[in-house]
């Protein structure tokens, strides 16, 4: 965790780089954060079975099997991967999250 500077409502902003491999490959993969961390943006990279790295998008097109994107859930505080069928658990990813805290 590293603080950057200071989000649009005074807070201050952090910075998280996650790495690990996804929980359930293609589908849906939640990932979450503390409670008091809300996610302001995620950007990122993931591995395909294939060994080529793609970076998390915020669109996804159904039946593309390289796509990957991300799209932060309601509580703030999680954010799923969505992945096609070129991705499994042995995928590895490198995701920056930037958040505040509520605590703050």
């Amino acid at each position: 965790e590293q603080r950057i500077r200071t989000w649009i409502n005074g807070k201050p902003l952090y910075r998280k780089v996650l790495y690990d491999t996804l929980p359930t490959g293609s589908g849906s993969n939640t990932i979450a954060l503390t409670n008091d961390d809300i996610i302001r943006n995620i950007s990122g990279i993931v591995k395909s079975k294939y060994n080529q790295w793609w970076d998390i998008s915020t669109y996804f097109e159904d039946e593309v099997a390289y796509n990957i994107s991300y799209y932060i859930l309601d509580n703030r505080h999680s954010f799923a991967l969505k992945c096609g069928s070129n991705y499994d658990t042995n995928s590895e990813y490198y995701i920056i999250v930037y958040y505040t805290k509520s605590t703050d």
